[in-house]
């Protein structure tokens, strides 16, 4: 799963700030601007489009009783619970908020296998000959 960006947009807080912004964006745009980040971080769109079915949708707050649309979109693919792709835009800035990639067949990366995960882990990028004269200061 490729998680780029996590934001908590849960933060009820922000909500009174955010009601009271414009948002820049309408459906359309939202959907134009994830696909296009999607592709720049190598995902077939194409087939995303095809495997999944898209939705648009914008949240809204209820705040004692007032239900108030707030300037966030967010674009996702999927069935059910089930998100394959997800891209979160703030529309006062048409900024992303998050992206989220769980169906990794959707990816158009050549994947590294790594066999020595462990010697790579265990060593330094640092030469041993600076780090003794590191030491000695």
């Amino acid at each position: 799963m490729l998680n780029v960006l996590t934001t908590n947009i849960e933060e009820v807080e922000q909500y009174k700030q955010w009601e009271k912004m414009p948002s820049l964006v309408g459906s359309n745009e939202a959907y134009h601007l994830a696909t296009n980040w999607l592709s720049r971080v190598s995902v077939d769109v194409s087939k995303l489009n095809g495997k999944y079915p898209v939705h648009v949708g914008q949240p809204s707050w209820n705040d004692q009783g007032v239900i108030t649309p707030l300037p966030l979109h967010c674009v996702t693919w999927g069935e059910g619970d089930y998100q394959a792709a997800k891209v979160g835009i703030f529309g006062p800035t048409k900024k992303m908020m998050g992206l989220t990639i769980k169906d990794e067949s959707l990816s158009t990366r050549i994947f590294l296998l790594v066999t020595n995960q462990k010697e790579l882990i265990e060593m330094t990028n640092i030469p041993s000959r600076l780090i003794e004269t590191n030491s000695n200061r």
